[in-house]
């Protein structure tokens, strides 16, 4: 019976991850991005005849409040990076413009292209001797405006 070639496996960081662009730098990976989206809300007025409550869009969208999660490695030098972008935006009330890309396995999947992106917060994890599991950290973040573009533009 031959032998079975076996592939390696693979970091859940590399296979799909989102990456942090800054005006053409990058800001390392991250494993998790959620809250992505937006909501738009709605005026009410009121028939006095029937008493009937109608509601119509305002047009003005909200696009709340976005949490990036990725594991925090002291050798990699995107944590000091991040670490200086965050207390750039807390410290000097920053914006910053740029776009998230969707890798996944190397190839991109799509970019989130964003404008005013501010930092809110930086989250340490539970500091719990006993756990195995990693060091993540997360950034939770405003941004004012998004689109979705495919991965050839």
């Amino acid at each position: 019976m031959p032998l079975q070639e076996i592939e390696a496996p693979r970091d859940y960081m590399t296979v799909g991850e989102w990456v942090l662009e800054i005006e053409g730098t990058r800001y390392g990976s991250f494993s998790q991005l959620s809250g992505l989206g937006f909501q738009v809300g709605t005026i009410q007025r009121s028939d006095g005849g029937t008493n009937l409550v109608y509601k119509f869009p305002n047009n003005q969208k909200n696009y709340g409040r976005i949490t990036l999660t990725r594991q925090r490695d002291p050798e990699d030098p995107s944590d000091a990076s991040i670490d200086d972008l965050v207390d750039g935006s807390v410290n000097n009330a920053t914006k910053y413009s740029g776009q998230l890309i969707k890798y996944h396995r190397g190839e991109i999947q799509f970019r989130i292209r964003f404008t005013g992106m501010l930092f809110l917060q930086k989250n340490y994890p539970t500091m719990n001797k006993n756990s195995g599991t990693g060091f993540d950290m997360s950034y939770t973040v405003e941004i004012d405006y998004f689109e979705e573009v495919p991965a050839s533009a």
